[in-house]
Formats: structure tokens, sequence, C-alpha cells
């Protein structure tokens, strides 16, 4: 079996979700199969329509110009023409259908499209959550559900090295133990004006200790602009930008709590680094993230999206307890998370489509 792993561009900018993920996949399938990534490099100085318009003509050569028995494909898009080739596409969230309001019209409108090209054309589909794929089932009722995977994302593996790294430091002016975090990109979608917002107020109604920080990790994304303004150190609010993972894992191990507020998630990695760093974690109550509160022994502390007195209440209660709950932490097997099982995982859906 030959097989492409198609990252869609997400590797040409810096990392996100789809480019950890695809180098990731791709790297532990190796040694599993015969397996090669696309390469775009070259494109790397076009403007960024440009980009997307040459994408979208190699893509659809790939296939023809090369004999590979299956094609992943990681950015929602798959050719018109796919050859010989089986079709597996990764489908990492619906946030285009499922929370429109965080996005441009333009994006949802093109979201729309592609999305439902690739359910069409695709031989098989994976999703990250048994969330998702209940999704994806409800907006497209027509699909064969025998052809839709559940193949969960990974971390990293220093996330698993726990005591095998010096990450018990922090970087300068945080002080273990004082502060909230916050990982991932900055943008509307993950609730930040609400979190913000409450923590200024709780802190100033002293609700949570006034030497309490909230930290943000990640890097900027839609709707930033809407909640820069609360980013202030005059209220113990600092951005770090990105890291690398021996300073993350030093952050995560260090907090109070970990915070995930986000309105919708196809999955939510940070909540599973979090997890292997056996710190207390505050979620909202969306279906993805309650998941992993099932799945892991219903040990993450849960707000009611939208209700400021519900994460008022949680804040609270971690900014006192946070260091008597930690010890006590269990979130169980943490490691169907591998990437070395994420790989085997996606590799039995190759073998389902060729047989």
């Amino acid at each position: 079996m030959k097989v492409l792993i198609d990252e869609g561009l997400s590797t040409l900018q810096q990392l996100g979700g789809i480019g950890y993920f695809s180098l990731n996949l791709y790297e532990h399938l190796k040694p599993l199969v015969d397996c090669e990534i696309t390469n775009y490099r070259y494109l790397k100085g076009l403007p960024r329509v440009g980009k997307r318009a040459a994408y979208l003509v190699l893509a659809n050569l790939e296939p023809l110009r090369r004999k590979y028995n299956v094609i992943h494909y990681q950015n929602y898009y798959i050719p018109i023409f796919p050859g010989r080739a089986k079709s597996v596409v990764t489908i990492h969230d619906l946030g285009g259908i499922r929370s429109p309001e965080v996005y441009p019209s333009w994006y949802n409108a093109y979201f729309r499209r592609t999305l439902r090209d690739a359910v069409r054309r695709a031989n098989a589909i994976t999703l990250a959550s048994y969330a998702m794929k209940s999704e994806l089932l409800d907006v497209f009722p027509n699909i064969d559900e025998d052809s839709v995977h559940v193949c969960h994302h990974g971390i990293r593996s220093p996330f698993f090295l726990w005591g095998a790294t010096d990450a018990d430091r922090v970087p300068a002016g945080l002080k273990p133990g004082s502060y909230f975090l916050f990982v991932g990109n900055l943008e509307k979608r993950k609730n930040l004006t609400f979190l913000l917002s409450q923590f200024i107020a709780a802190r100033r109604g002293s609700k949570i200790a006034r030497d309490t920080m909230m930290v943000l990790v990640g890097k900027l994304g839609v709707g930033y602009d809407e909640f820069r303004s609360l980013i202030s150190e005059s209220e113990n609010i600092i951005y770090l930008g990105r890291l690398g993972e021996q300073e993350l894992i030093g952050l995560y191990r260090n907090c109070k709590a970990f915070i995930f507020p986000s309105y919708y998630e196809g999955f939510g990695v940070p909540i599973l680094e979090a997890m292997s760093q056996k710190v207390p974690i505050l979620i909202s109550n969306i279906p993805s993230s309650l998941e992993f509160h099932r799945r892991h022994n219903e040990q993450c502390f849960v707000f009611e999206l939208g209700n400021a007195e519900s994460l008022v209440e949680q804040l609270a209660h971690l900014d006192t307890h946070a260091q008597d709950i930690a010890p006590y932490l269990t979130y169980g097997d943490l490691t169907i998370y591998s990437y070395e099982n994420v790989a085997r995982e996606h590799l039995k859906v190759y073998r389902s489509v060729l047989q």
C-alpha cells in the first residue's frame, strides 16, 4: 500500500492544529506503510489567493501523476479528479456550520461548499470525536455511516514524558500555582471575551485573589480585535504568544487550572495536553469537551456556556482549592492519543477503503 498525506498548505505557515496533525501522522505512519507527504513549499512566496489557486490545480494533478493507493486529504478539499487512489478526508471541525457567527460570511459560504463536495467525493471520512460524527450525520443524513470513522487526534510525545524534562520552570514574572492558563488560537470561537471579562469582574469583586493571573498562549486568530483591549497587565491578564513544547509543558504543569471556554470545538487537543500534566481543567459544556470529561472519569470542572455566575463560581472554587484538587485527579489512560496509536487507527481506515 502506498499512501500520500495531502497537508493542504497547512505547513506553509505557523503550524496550527491541522499542520501538527499532518506532520505527526506522517512521521508515525512511515514505519508502518509506504507513506509520503505533499511538499508545497515552492508556493510560499505567492499571495494567499495565488497559493490557494495553485494548490487546487496541483491537488487535482497529483492523483493522476503518481500511483498511490490512498490519498488522505487534511484541509477539507478533495479533488474533482481522484484518479485511481481512494480518497480519505479528515474533517477537523464543523465550525463554518455549527458556529457561523464567529467567521466572516465569505468563509462560511466557502466552507459549506467545500465540505459538501468533500463528503460527496470521499471514500472514507475520519473525525476526531464522536460528538463531531453525530454533528456530521445530522448535517448530511444521507452519508453511508459505515464510511465515517472516529480516529482521535494525538498529543505530541513530550507531553507523555512526565518527570523526564526540566519543565518545572515558568516564564519570568510568573510564580508556580499563581495563574489560570488558556492555550489555543486567540479567536472569537474560543469565547475569550466572556472568559476575560468575567475574570476581571471576579478579581475586582474579590471572588478570586487579586494576585491571581490569567495567562494566554497561542497564535492570534479571527476576532482577536474584539477582546484585545481586555488583555492588560493591570488586570493581571498577559499574552505570551506561541511557545515551544518545553515552555508550554512548564506552563501547564504549574498553573492553578487550565481553562477551555470555547463556543465550539471539533476536538480540543489542549484539554488532553492539560490532562497529561495532571492539572485541574475547567471546560464549557459543549459536546466535544464533555466527551473528554465523560471518557476520563468525569474529572473536569464544567461551566454552563454563557452563564457568568456558573463560570465565576468555578473560577473562585479553583482559585482557592486547586492545590488540594490536583493530587487526586485521575484522568486515566491517555495512550490512546499517542501518535503511534493514532497512526495505527488511520491505517485501519486505509485498509478498509481498499477492501
